[in-house]
């Protein structure tokens, strides 16, 4: 097996075309690759490149929707101690 070194702007933006190619949108696809690139300069390599298969799994099934738009239902009020 061999390796190959990838500077973190080639790993943001492989992650980016890898979740664009497979549903996400623009939006999406920078947040996870931003994410992804962020694991990996951190040594977090468990969060990083190693999930990309999973999040493309995820995009082609159906089970996530690349393109979702968080919204806000409810809002509690915070509660202020002394």
């Amino acid at each position: 097996m061999s390796t190959q070194e990838l500077s973190l702007d080639a790993i943001y933006g492989l992650a980016k075309k890898v979740m664009l190619a497979n549903g996400c949108d623009a939006a999406n696809a920078e947040a996870l690759a931003d994410i992804i690139s962020r694991a990996e300069r951190d040594g977090s390599h468990s969060h990083g490149l190693f999930r990309v298969p999973g999040y493309v799994k995820a995009l082609r099934s159906g089970k996530v929707d690349g393109k979702a738009k968080p919204t806000i239902k409810h809002i509690t009020p915070a509660v202020i101690q002394d």
